[in-house]
């Protein structure tokens, strides 16, 4: 026995290990070390083109390795941006007053694939629900309106909301949760936050604010929006600040204020990090994994430079993302370690209550 416990008790590590995050996370098909989280952004620059870029993040020295290539050097307008899980193309947005129509790109060559009818509508923010349609809306330029189409379709199809808001910038649902009909949703001017957060009855349209005194109440962040698989809550970013918020007591759970950006859209890559893209002309980047909130001073932060005009970010989960599972979240990892340390005891009360060889 003894001489099995070594064999024993290094599986029991490496359990352990893989319940504590360390090694390559799910979220991720690329291949990277022990501490680190490695994976591929695709982003717009404002109006112009498309990039991709090769990230690292290095958990133990806290560095990020971002390194952007131009996946479209001319698609004029260039603005939202999300995945077509039905195609697997990029689907790109166009900047106010812009094209109306979804131009979907190859995201290995850049090749334009197709266009999608907006009629109506100039997308400026693409964004999918859980049944894998795609929604676009004009990010409060103009006509205020919604639209939405359904993946793999030609042309889309206007939808009217009425309630407290009857106009949004961006829909964000629950990944947690299979209720299509149920959507959190920002409702600001364009290009910045100080707007409303509220729920959408995407059944019948209509929108319910978060409220104060009677009236909607207005938050900074919100503008852009994502949900996180890591914290389950939601996330939603504009101005300077992200915003993270219970999805069911629709309550500000912490508030992050980043001086001298301007955020527009995000996401998260549902291991307790998440990328934002500044209409400034950076990506900021926050570790909150140690913490679950995304103004702990436990977190690590970078605003990476380089990226031209970043204005949206694809998602990194989720529907409208290359991975539409949810990864692991941290309940995965506690049930790991809560099963993985009763196994070390036992072993080691076994081992204790074996005879002594003469």
């Amino acid at each position: 026995m003894k001489a099995q416990l070594p064999a024993i008790m290094t599986l029991v590590t490496l359990f352990l290990g893989v319940a504590l995050g360390f090694g390559v996370h799910p979220a991720f098909a690329n291949s990277c070390s022990g501490t680190q989280f490695c994976g591929a952004l695709y982003y717009t620059q404002i109006g112009c083109c498309v990039d991709k870029a090769a990230f690292v993040y290095d958990t133990s020295t806290h560095t990020v390795t971002f390194t952007p290539t131009s996946l479209t050097s001319s698609l004029p307008g260039a603005d939202g941006i999300i995945f077509d899980p039905v195609t697997h193309d990029l689907m790109i947005g166009v900047n106010c007053g812009g094209n109306q129509q979804i131009t979907e790109v190859d995201p290995s060559s850049g090749a334009v694939t197709g266009t999608i009818s907006t009629t109506g509508v100039s997308p400026s923010h693409l964004m999918a629900d859980v049944a894998g349609n795609a929604w676009y809306s004009a990010d409060g330029c103009g006509t205020f309106n919604q639209g939405a189409v359904a993946f793999g379709t030609s042309a889309g199809t206007t939808k009217t909301f009425t309630g407290d808001d009857t106009y949004v910038n961006t829909l964000i649902w629950n990944l947690n949760s299979p209720n299509e009909n149920l959507a959190y949703y920002t409702s600001s001017g364009c290009c910045g936050g100080n707007g409303h957060f509220g729920t959408l009855d995407v059944a019948t349209g209509t929108t319910t604010c978060v409220k104060s005194g009677g009236s909607c109440m207005v938050l900074a962040g919100a503008h852009g929006g994502f949900f996180d698989p890591y914290t389950g809550d939601v996330m939603i970013v504009g101005g300077g600040h992200i915003t993270q918020i219970d999805p069911n007591t629709l309550a500000v759970v912490s508030d992050l204020f980043v001086p001298g950006v301007t955020f527009d859209q995000g996401s998260a890559d549902g291991s307790g990090h998440l990328f934002v893209a500044n209409n400034g002309g950076s990506i900021y980047f926050l570790d909150y994994s140690a913490s679950g909130h995304v103004n702990s001073a436990l977190n690590f932060a970078d605003n990476i430079g380089g990226v031209g005009e970043a204005d949206d970010v694809a998602p990194l989960v989720g529907q409208g993302s290359t991975t539409t599972g949810v990864p692991e979240f941290p309940v995965g990892q506690v049930l790991l370690v809560a099963i993985a340390i009763p196994m070390m005891l036992i072993l080691r009360q076994r081992v204790a209550k074996l005879p002594v060889p003469a």
